[in-house]
């Protein structure tokens, strides 16, 4: 008997936690040939590979989380933040105020935002959306503290 989806993405997720990204990415491609469309699996694909450095191969993860579901908080919040990394600020602002458009309490959308608007070179703005993100999550200000 196979293993159902959502028992593979909480495998996945359980080798996240303990720091065994290259087991998590197994489970979650094996839940993807179950449900290619799942999305949350897509997601924590997605997200393990920003936790291995590996932004770029996450991004289409996202991207297709948005074409299942264009409203997706979290996977424009994170194809915002790849983005940015990958030195598109100005397609990643967009991802992150679509974001706080909806949710004004994404410490992640605020940093994103942040990132961004330093990248292109407004950092007063740049500041002020980092302050935010911190004041959310204290977690942050390493974050902000690496920008300065």
């Amino acid at each position: 008997m196979s293993e159902s989806t959502k028992e593979l993405i909480r495998k996945g997720l359980e080798f996240q936690e303990l720091g065994k990204m290259k087991d998590a990415l197994k489970c979650f491609d094996k839940a993807l040939k179950t449900d290619s469309n799942s999305v949350e699996a897509l997601i924590n694909k997605g997200n393990t590979l920003i936790a291995m450095g590996k932004e770029k191969k996450a991004l289409p993860y996202f991207s297709k989380v948005l074409e299942i579901d264009p409203e997706n908080l979290e996977a424009l919040t994170n194809k915002g933040l790849v983005l940015a990394i990958m030195g598109k600020p100005k397609e990643a602002l967009e991802h992150a105020e679509k974001v706080l458009e909806k949710d004004l309490k994404s410490a992640k959308a605020w940093f994103t935002k942040g990132l961004s608007l330093h990248l292109l070179g407004r950092d007063k703005e740049a500041s002020e959306c980092l302050r935010q993100a911190v004041q959310i999550d204290p977690s942050y200000y390493g974050h902000m503290m690496s920008l300065i």
